[in-house]
This record gives C-alpha cells, sequence and structure tokens, in this order.
C-alpha cells in the first residue's frame, strides 16, 4: 500500500503558518474549542475557520496526520484507474479545503500529473493559509481560491476530468450543500473523506443508496458493488464500517496529542470513490469471490491473524484466518502491519463454516 506521510517537519509548516508565533498553550486551547464545537456545540462548527490563530492551530494539529489519507484510499483503486488518472488532464476541486491538506495530497500522490487545482472554501482565512503553504511547500498549480463556485464557468464539452474531493466538509454542510457543488462541477471522480463516526458512515451510505444511482457513479471503494452493506444494521450498535489509519507522530505531534488527550496514532476515517459510469477509462477491477476488503482486525493469536471480512462479490461477513503456518517469515511483517480498510485476495485452505474461513492473503 503506497502510503504517504505529509513531507515536511513541524518547525517547516509552523514557518508557513498565519500565526508563526504560536504557543503550544495556545494551540492546546485552541484545538481543545474546535473539538468542542464539532461533538457538542455543532452550531458553532464554524468558528474554528474564522480567526488566524484558530486556523494555524488547526492546520499544524491535523493536516500532518489528515494528509495520508488520501493517498491510503487512491492507493486502493486500480492500477488502470490510477493510470488513467495520472495521464490526464485533470482539474481538481477540493471543495471544503481548509489549509489544502487534500490538494497537497493530491499533488504528492501524481507529482508529474498535468493537474490544476481550485480550492474552495468559505473562510477566507482559510483560504489565506492554504495560499501560503501551497506557494512556499507544495508549489500547487493552483487555478483559483474560491469561496465559493459562483463565478465558474464550466465546459460541458471539455476533455478535462474532473475530480471533486470533499476532505471532511461533507460532513460540516451535509448532502443538500454538497449536491449543488456535485451538480455544477458534474465531477468524473467523486472523493468523499469523512470522521470514521456512525453518524458519517450513515451519510457517506445514504448518498451510495440514495443519489449515486441517480447521478450516473458507480461505487469504486471501499466496495466494489452497491449491494446492500451489511455493516449497516449494526452502526446503532457500535459497529460500522470504516477505515483505520495508524501513523508513527513526530515527538513534537505526539507531546501536542498527550496534552488535549487526543491520540492520533490510529486515526478511523470513512473514505468513499465514485467513478461516473459513462466516463471512458480503464476499468480493470473485477469481483471474485477471492476478493474481500477488510473491516476489522478481531486479533492475533499463537496460530493466526483474524480479521472480518467483507466479500466484495456478494458483501457478505465471514471471518478470515491467516495461519501462520503458511505464511513465509519475510511476509509477517506484511501481515502484521496491514490496515482495516485494505482490499485483499483471500486464498481459502479450509472453509471452518460459511463465515469462517482459514488460508493466506496474497
Amino acid at each position: 500500500m503506497k502510503i504517504q506521510r505529509f513531507p515536511f517537519s513541524q518547525d517547516e509548516l509552523k514557518r508557513n503558518l498565519l500565526v508563526q508565533s504560536i504557543s503550544d498553550h495556545q494551540i492546546v486551547s485552541s484545538i481543545k474549542s474546535t473539538q468542542r464545537n464539532f461533538t457538542v456545540s455543532r452550531d458553532k462548527i464554524e468558528m474554528y475557520s474564522r480567526s488566524e490563530l484558530d486556523v494555524s492551530s488547526y492546520s499544524l494539529f491535523y493536516m500532518p496526520t489528515d494528509f495520508p489519507k488520501l493517498s491510503m484510499v487512491l492507493s486502493e483503486l486500480s492500477e488502470g484507474l490510477l493510470t488513467s488518472l495520472n495521464n490526464s488532464a485533470c482539474e481538481i476541486y477540493d471543495i471544503g479545503c481548509g489549509p489544502g491538506t487534500f490538494s497537497y495530497a493530491w499533488r504528492t500522490f501524481f507529482p508529474k500529473s498535468d493537474h490544476q487545482f481550485y480550492l474552495i472554501d468559505q473562510s477566507p482565512e482559510m483560504l489565506k493559509q492554504a495560499m501560503l503553504i501551497s506557494r512556499n511547500l507544495f508549489d500547487l498549480p493552483a487555478k483559483a481560491y474560491l469561496e465559493n463556485l459562483s463565478k465558474l464557468n464550466f465546459d460541458k464539452k471539455s476533455d478535462i476530468k474532473r475530480v471533486a474531493i470533499f476532505g471532511h466538509s461533507i460532513n460540516e454542510m451535509g448532502l443538500s450543500e454538497a449536491m449543488k457543488y456535485i451538480d455544477k462541477i458534474g465531477p468524473d471522480l467523486l472523493i468523499m473523506l469523512g470522521p470514521g463516526t456512525p453518524s458519517v458512515f450513515k451519510t457517506m451510505m445514504n448518498w451510495r443508496d440514495k443519489y449515486s444511482g441517480l447521478n450516473g457513479y458507480e461505487i469504486k471503494y471501499p466496495c466494489l458493488s452497491d449491494k446492500f452493506c451489511p455493516m449497516i444494521k449494526d452502526a446503532n450498535s457500535g459497529d460500522w464500517c470504516h477505515q483505520i489509519l495508524r501513523e508513527k507522530l513526530s515527538p513534537e505531534l505526539h507531546q501536542l496529542g498527550q496534552k488535549m488527550s487526543i491520540d492520533r496514532r490510529s486515526i478511523a476515517f470513512i473514505g468513499h470513490v465514485y467513478l461516473r459510469k459513462s466516463l471512458k477509462i480503464n476499468r480493470d477491477n473485477t469481483l471474485s469471490d477471492k476478493n474481500y476488503c477488510l473491516v476489522r482486525f478481531l486479533g492475533e493469536t499463537k496460530f493466526s491473524w483474524q480479521y472480518l471480512g467483507c466479500s466484495e462479490s456478494d458483501q457478505v461477513l465471514v471471518k478470515l484466518e491467516v495461519m501462520k503456518k503458511m505464511v513465509p517469515k519475510a511476509d509477517f511483517n506484511r501481515m502484521s502491519s496491514l490496515l482495516v480498510g485494505q482490499r485483499i485476495l483471500f486464498d481459502i485452505q479450509h472453509e471452518v463454516s460459511s463465515k469462517h474461513l482459514r488460508g493466506v492473503i496474497k
């Protein structure tokens, strides 16, 4: 899996904040306030983007750990689709871009591509922060920084592929507002990222079930099928489908997290990717009874690693037991570092039951 970490140190990022002289105390106070607004005082959810101090705190703490989420999701797409995107002229619309985190992540994933970026956020402070980091750290080929799309006209006959990224912004704006952007842009590829909570999961699934068919899209991640999701019934009972990114933090970032009681070493998030059905692009994803998406790590025993997997052919949850005696020693590190959300090819050696399979991961 090609997961790309944030390529700059905390000091380098700090030198490109709107408030460079920010102290740890100010960061901790700001992030705690932001957390309260996201979880308790939802009517104040936009407050973190209205002051240079809060925008700087948010960027310094969240950008390095949000950055790898996009490459984790992109890495699970087919090689043919990624090659087509890399070799095409694309316009990337980063909606609710914040300080530009996911534009930079896309730029880093496709460093030699001919892609242009439109960063959109209703906060002038966030756009100012994005411009500063874009110019000084990532050399982002940005066409525009916009508070909305009202001044943009789209050439529907253009051969340029359009990609819309909602990086945590659907959680704030809601589906009805997001649909206005989708309808106007008409993206060929649609990427939705959000916190790994049951409410965001329900929002994402609502889009998949209600809107994706109406708008002519097919899901490409985390499923390859739009059949009924077996995790929906569990969303109210403590389980739902989300991905988990494991991070090795810098000492400075880890210490900040400790002061706030926020652990960013293991991050639950939800990522969905949709492709326009009419798009002439290589679709080399195939469904077979050996393809699974890992949805939970169930534990490790003396003899095996155990996962809950979702069969991509019929979307049924199955316990996958990877027997250690069947795995070469050289592959032990790979087996122990698999991430929830990865797609795997599981070679069945023994069927304990229809819901419990033993074998090896290819």
